[in-house]
């Protein structure tokens, strides 16, 4: 009989914790969390209270209490009487925690984890040799996803490291990376160091040779060594400074 007994305790207090609603809050310094009774609870209110790790947040009896407010939380709090939502103004790492409510001196089945997360920094893209790497202090921030843009094409989701050929290079001027949270999102400045170093080691040429027509054409004899080395329209624009027209360069011309 015992043992049946403890058994039935056992089912009861499985069935209890299966019945609660758990909802996950991402937040960060400063944000507004907001935590309604979903559903709403049968009848009207006539007794709220908001608990966080079983500390008490905010507290109102009808005709009774009037709306109170609890240790950090006074000043920035809000709990709508009618509804029984509660509005916690500037958030911060310290309000961390489990949100619970109790609705006319019974528990209500739905709780809110609310989780701090650090928003992101602005990352910077790093090219040791031709990998490109997204950098940023991601420390307790959560789910990082990275995506990267190459010249003006479309974002694409990625892992943190783009391995690109010098094939890629010819046709995409810069390489920019993004990061993001469940509470932001930045991207990075785009990235044209590759570039630059590689235009460094070539020989140096008289900006005289260039001529651009008033039409933004091109003619000069620099073109023949930029399309020998496989990258003529952005080493054109290195060395010639303007805006460039790549229908009007064609191989024949050299």
């Amino acid at each position: 009989m015992e043992k049946l007994t403890g058994f039935l305790l056992l089912f009861a207090a499985l069935n209890f914790a299966l019945a609660q609603e758990v909802t996950t809050k991402f937040f960060t310094d400063g944000e507004e969390l907001t935590m309604d009774l979903r559903p709403p609870p049968p009848g009207p209110l006539s007794e709220i209270l908001w608990k966080s790790d079983n500390n008490l947040v905010a507290e109102w009896v009808k005709d009774v209490v009037p709306v109170t407010y609890y240790r950090n939380f006074r000043g920035r709090t809000t709990l709508d009487v009618t509804t029984g939502r509660l509005v916690i103004k500037d958030m911060t790492e310290a309000e961390m925690g489990v949100y619970s409510v109790e609705v006319n001196r019974k528990p209500h089945n739905k709780y809110y984890y609310a989780i701090w997360l650090r928003e992101l920094p602005e990352p910077e893209v790093e090219a040791p040799f031709i990998t490109l790497t997204c950098d940023a202090d991601i420390t307790d921030a959560g789910p990082v996803t990275y995506s990267w843009k190459k010249g003006y094409g479309e974002w694409k989701e990625s892992g943190k490291d783009l391995d690109i050929t010098k094939l890629e290079t010819a046709h995409d001027h810069t390489f920019a990376c993004r990061i993001k949270n469940p509470v932001s999102e930045r991207e990075s400045k785009p990235m044209n160091q590759w570039f630059s170093n590689f235009f460094n080691n070539v020989p140096p040429v008289k900006y005289s040779l260039c001529q651009v027509a008033p039409d933004h054409t091109l003619n000069c004899p620099v073109a023949e060594m930029c399309f020998r080395n496989k990258i003529l329209l952005p080493c054109l624009v290195q060395h010639c400074g303007t805006d460039i027209h790549m229908s009007t360069i064609n191989e024949q011309d050299w």
